[in-house]
């Protein structure tokens, strides 16, 4: 069964289980008992990670000695 996660207008965040079929419905706070609705939270982001900021970062990182790495390609796309 899935995790889904929930907000207490009292307590706050938390999460519960639940089958697929029930992920919209309101979920019982575990601490008050009042109906929570289901919280949407997307992915941190990591710094500098250019989406947000509209800055386009190229995927070659050159070294001091004139060395290129890739760092976020997969190894066995980089041509030799």
């Amino acid at each position: 069964m899935p995790t889904y996660d929930y907000v207490c207008p009292a307590c706050g965040p938390f999460d519960a289980l639940r089958s697929l079929a029930q992920r919209n419905d309101p979920c019982f706070c575990r601490t008050c008992g009042a109906a929570s609705a289901r919280a949407w939270v997307g992915a941190p982001h990591p710094a500098g990670c250019g989406c947000c900021a509209g800055a386009k970062r190229g995927a070659t990182v050159t070294a001091q000695d004139g060395s290129k790495a890739f760092p976020s390609k997969r190894p066995w796309m980089i041509s030799h």
